[in-house]
């Protein structure tokens, strides 16, 4: 199996008070340090949602960040979706 057939792909949506709180910003600097490329971006409902491809170990820690409570967010709940990897992120960027 080579590396590119490592590469996963997941749909996180973080509810709680998750935006005004540096959430996005923390976030993409998580991923960064950890090599995986996507983006985070806010919703209309108050929700986070984070979409991210790299290896699944990396992927899990990110998930796992996202229910720590980053910075001063309150998470109350996330959702995660694995999809099929696209490898259309070259890096972690958020979305305005």
């Amino acid at each position: 199996m080579s590396e590119n057939d490592k590469i996963q792909r997941v749909e996180i949506v973080v509810t709680g008070i998750v935006q005004g709180v540096c959430f996005r910003a923390e976030t993409r600097d998580f991923a960064y340090t950890i090599g995986v490329g996507g983006t985070v971006r806010n919703l209309p409902n108050g929700s986070v949602e984070i979409t991210a491809e790299g290896d699944k170990e990396n992927l899990e820690k990110l998930i796992k960040y996202a229910r720590k409570d980053p910075s001063s967010a309150q998470v109350y709940n996330i959702s995660v979706k694995w999809e099929k990897p696209k490898k259309d992120f070259s890096q972690f960027r958020i979305v305005y």
